[in-house]
């Protein structure tokens, strides 16, 4: 099987020069919600379509961030604990904002621990513009992780032919919704597939769509 290639997705990077924290909070354990007071660099820009699916990030230190913008000019972004310190020196913020296009009848996003608290606003968008039996008959959420998840997994009801029997460890706000997803773990976890997202869409999910001459679109939010 060919290696994973997710497809590209655009990146508009923006910097923020006047930024001040306003509170650090638990968003989950092991993870915090660091509040900013800042001007939102996008709220300008309008190139995007209704169809267009977007998310933000904060890079620092060739990681990525989910930066989440609320209403007066405040932003939250989500850190894994043992990150926080990075964003006590900082003097400028930069910023990337992604986005792309559902164009494919199977659509497969790839996320990792941090990346899922995009998810609310992820199927809010796609909600805006799918139905929602749409949205479970053709989007599958592959997360992996090397800590913990903001979330507690719970076992799946949905069926997934295209993963092994024994992964069945999912997030529980997709599940609720039917939408199936399943959980990538570096270390073995109950229910999780012991690996990495592309080991998962290498050895398993790719090959069964395969044979269904189904071609996915993939895309990687991390």
């Amino acid at each position: 099987m060919d290696s994973v290639t997710p497809k590209a997705i655009t990146g508009r990077v923006k910097t923020i020069d006047n930024f001040q924290v306003l509170s650090r909070q638990q968003a989950a354990p092991n993870f915090l919600q660091i509040t900013l007071q800042c001007q939102n660099p996008y709220q300008t820009t309008s190139d995007e379509s209704q169809s267009e699916c977007v998310v933000d990030f904060v890079c620092l230190e060739d990681k990525k961030f989910p930066l989440h913008w609320g209403s007066a000019n405040t932003a939250q972004i989500y850190v894994h604990e043992n990150q926080a310190s990075l964003f006590t020196v900082l003097a400028q913020l930069c910023v990337q904002r992604q986005s792309w296009l559902w164009q494919s009848d199977v659509q497969i996003l790839l996320m990792n621990a941090l990346s899922v608290f995009h998810l609310p606003s992820i199927l809010q968008q796609l909600e805006q513009s799918q139905s929602a039996s749409s949205l479970r008959d053709s989007l599958i959420v592959i997360a992996e992780s090397e800590h913990t998840w903001p979330f507690r997994p719970a076992p799946s009801r949905l069926v997934l032919p295209y993963v092994p029997s024994d992964v069945i460890a999912c997030i529980p706000l997709l599940e609720d919704k039917g939408i199936p997803s399943r959980l990538c773990h570096t270390e073995m976890q109950p229910g999780c597939f012991e690996g990495s997202t592309d080991e998962l869409l290498t050895n398993a999910v790719l090959p069964s769509l395969t044979k269904k001459n189904v071609v996915p679109e993939i895309i990687k939010i991390v």
